[in-house]
């Protein structure tokens, strides 16, 4: 017999009799969370007062006070708890007492326990049952408690007749209670709202949907609110509507200032328009010589692009001014960034979209501004900001940090293993300071971009382009290896090797960046003195790859920066980068680490 519910109740047991209460008891016990035991009527009352059990099984004929005498007084003071009697009499003398004082169950002894277990239970479910029952019904209180305090709350019949309303609602409309049940919601109605919105409505709910808008009312005196709305269609067990309950904000504010702020916009542009000749003269000049690339956009013509933006596409300026031009399809597919103007968000900070520019993928953050000219027709102004070193260094960084972090977790798992192995560990060796003084004696000079370009002249740049070539190429090699065996790594070193001399060559012809050239020149040939048993230790190559691919992209960058954004203040702005990652390098391979006069590492 189940007696689960059983198990999570209180059972009060009265009974005179020692030998039969001691022998019951034990059976009750094992199948009630606390049995209480009473000799006597006059007993059993007081425990049923201390402790509330929640089923009370008493004998009839006892000293002091008999069962039915305390089965009254009970059921007076609570009408719920079922109460069994269990008796040895068989006449049923009893049996109308028994069911004029309201009780539950009449058992015979001796008892035959599956009946009994039977009633037990069932008892014990439909108290389970009204706890539960209870329960929710407190929830459901406690949920519209938290409703009515926050919301305007209203529920109307199928016809639309209101028969609720909280206290938000009678306090934004000015009527009582009284005044809105048995009304519709037209006694709220604004003039400003047509019919055609309200059939709308209608027929979005009757189809048993959720209804969401914004609505505005007007008040008892006249004046008018607005309230932000969602009607819900509740449904009865058949799955018909049987009542619509509206759950509304109260935005007036918000709309009133949202109303203030456009009229004075409105007035601004109307100011503005009487000068626009003026505005776009002088705003044609801002933008020409804005470092970011800008277009001005209805959508479908491109009213205004500066050269920046006009470098973003394949067209000359007079093929995209004044004609119908696609934004989105400069923009990538591409992980973490938007390819849709729809998905600009105003007011997020960050909005990126990837675009190709000369064979390399750059990220942009799009930020928007509406202008207006004497078209009468709102613009909107869009702005690419190049965030790609920004984006980049954060791959980086997280790149070594992933990569440091495992490499670190298994370095110290071996420093466990040969303590336990008690083997004294040799210390690592540590690379001079003074040396990577010498190694990177970076510029004493601060040149920028734009001076250092016209001191070179346009020779140098004519090279560029085939420059970014070839360490495309080499970057793709990279790339194919970062998956790759120990055999197909050390195979691919020999070309790795060249292109990184042929890199250190070119740049060497600028005669300006010693510490670049440094940099390539030690990574080359500490690439052609490596050993294939070194490239067994998987977590080595992993890094090896990151390491060259993080030193190729800071090169794409630098050359992107100087060569042909020709925006950085500081020609030697990637010097200690690329100084960092040959350091990097060597200090993996050599198990090194670089400590700098005050004791701190590099690395």
């Amino acid at each position: 017999m189940n007696t689960r519910n059983l198990s999570k109740l209180t059972l009060l047991y009265v009974e005179d009799d020692t030998q039969t209460a001691g022998e019951f008891s034990e059976f009750l016990e094992s199948i009630v969370k606390t049995l209480y035991v009473a000799q006597n009527g006059q007993q059993g009352l007081e425990l049923f007062k201390k402790f509330k059990p929640d089923i009370v099984l008493t004998d009839i004929q006892m000293p002091v006070m008999n069962g039915l005498e305390m089965s009254k007084i009970i059921r007076e003071t609570d009408s719920r708890v079922p109460i069994f009697v269990i008796t040895a009499y068989s006449d049923f003398k009893y049996t109308g007492k028994a069911i004029d004082i309201g009780l539950d169950g009449y058992i015979l002894k001796p008892v035959q326990f599956k009946k009994f277990l039977s009633k037990l239970e069932i008892a014990a479910t439909h108290i389970i049952n009204y706890r539960e029952l209870e329960e929710s019904k407190k929830l459901l209180e406690e949920y519209k408690r938290a409703v009515d305090v926050s919301s305007i709350v209203s529920k109307t019949d199928t016809r639309g007749v209101i028969t609720y309303a909280n206290d938000e609602f009678c306090k934004i409309s000015g009527y009582s209670r009284d005044e809105l049940i048995g009304s519709s919601h037209n006694i709220v109605r604004h003039e400003n709202i047509t019919a055609g919105f309200y059939k709308d409505l209608w027929e979005t709910i009757r189809q048993k949907k959720v209804w969401k808008g914004k609505i505005q009312n007007r008040r008892k005196d006249g004046s008018s609110y607005f309230v932000k709305s969602v009607i819900v269609p509740i449904l009865d067990k058949n799955d018909e509507i049987s009542e619509y309950i509206a759950l509304r904000d109260d935005v007036t504010e918000l709309e009133e200032l949202n109303t203030h702020l456009e009229k004075r916009v409105e007035e601004e542009t109307q100011k503005n328009r009487k000068n626009d000749k003026e505005y776009i003269k002088t705003l044609n000049s801002i933008l020409d010589h804005s470092p970011n690339p800008v277009v001005i956009y209805d959508g479908t013509i491109v009213k205004y692009a500066n050269s920046k933006f006009i470098n973003l596409t394949t067209l000359q300026k007079d093929e995209v001014v004044n004609h119908e031009f696609d934004l989105e399809t400069l923009f990538e597919d591409k992980a973490g960034t938007i390819t849709s103007l729809k998905d600009v968000e105003l007011s997020c900070p960050v909005n990126k979209v990837s675009i190709s520019l000369n064979l390399r993928r750059n990220i942009y953050n799009l930020h928007i501004d509406k202008i207006y000219f004497k078209d009468n027709k709102q613009y909107t102004m869009y702005t690419f900001n190049n965030i790609t070193m920004l984006e980049y260094q954060q791959l980086k960084i997280d790149s070594y940090n992933a990569q440091l972090s495992s490499y670190i977790d298994d370095k110290y798992a071996k420093v466990a293993e040969y303590k336990s192995l008690k083997i004294e560990i040799e210390p690592k060796n540590v690379i001079d300071t003074e040396r990577i003084k010498d190694i990177g004696a970076t510029h004493s000079e601060k040149i920028d971009c734009k001076t250092f370009i016209e001191q070179i002249g346009s020779t140098v740049i004519d090279k560029i382009e085939e420059f970014q070539e070839n360490v495309n190429d080499a970057m793709f090699i990279l790339y194919e290896l970062e998956n790759s065996d120990t055999a197909t790594i050390f195979s691919k070193i020999g070309v790795i090797v060249q292109d990184f001399y042929e890199f250190q060559r070119i740049i060497d012809s600028l005669a300006t960046f010693p510490v670049i050239v440094k940099t390539f020149n030690n990574i080359a040939n500490f690439l052609t003195g490596i050993k294939i048993e070194q490239l067994e230790d998987s977590m080595k190559r992993a890094m090896l790859i990151t390491i060259l691919i993080a030193t190729l992209k800071d090169l794409e960058i630098w050359i992107d920066t100087i060569f042909i954004q020709s925006s950085a203040e500081d020609i030697h702005f990637l010097d200690e980068t690329f100084l960092s990652n040959s350091l990097q390098l060597e200090a993996l391979f050599n198990d090194a680490v670089i400590e700098s006069d005050d004791g701190l590492e590099f690395f």
